[in-house]
């Protein structure tokens, strides 16, 4: 009833505050019944992911700011993103946030989300594929190569 208020009144950003308050509060209280719990973690986090989606493109899109000042909002939005994907990746649906990602052609963010989430097979594809970039491929190979020899 809360988010739909602010969702009504047009207060995105409270919207995320408040969604943001609830994931917290619900990852402290986790119970018994950790599979309906889940679910709703789920739809809470996707949900998240949606509205600082919604939040980049807002910033991207405003002409009423400096380029500095865009900028910097920019920076402190994709921040404040990928702290958000690193802390909640184990609620997240992969193919669904990829998609919701993909679909704002947030491209540096979908990358970060495949490389947080070991989606090695799609980083690579991307660069063959998207860039060119056999090379840039052929490093996330070599990285990933070297970084599986130091894992116990």
């Amino acid at each position: 009833d809360t988010a739909l208020k602010f969702w009504d009144v047009g207060q995105s950003d409270a919207l995320l505050q408040y969604v943001l308050c609830r994931l917290e509060f619900m990852q402290q209280r986790r119970g018994d019944d950790r599979q309906q719990e889940s679910t709703q973690l789920t739809c809470l986090t996707t949900w998240a992911v949606q509205m600082y989606l919604d939040k980049l493109n807002r910033v991207q899109e405003d002409e009423t700011v400096s380029h500095v000042a865009k900028s910097n909002k920019l920076r402190e939005v994709y921040k404040k993103f990928e702290a958000f994907l690193r802390d909640h990746k184990d609620f997240l649906d992969k193919s669904t946030t990829h998609s919701l990602i993909a679909g704002h052609g947030q491209v540096a963010e979908e990358q970060f989300f495949c490389e947080l989430t070991d989606d090695w097979e799609r980083v690579i594809t991307f660069h063959i594929t998207q860039t060119q970039d056999c090379a840039a491929a052929v490093d996330v190979l070599t990285r990933r190569c070297t970084e599986a020899k130091h894992e116990p």
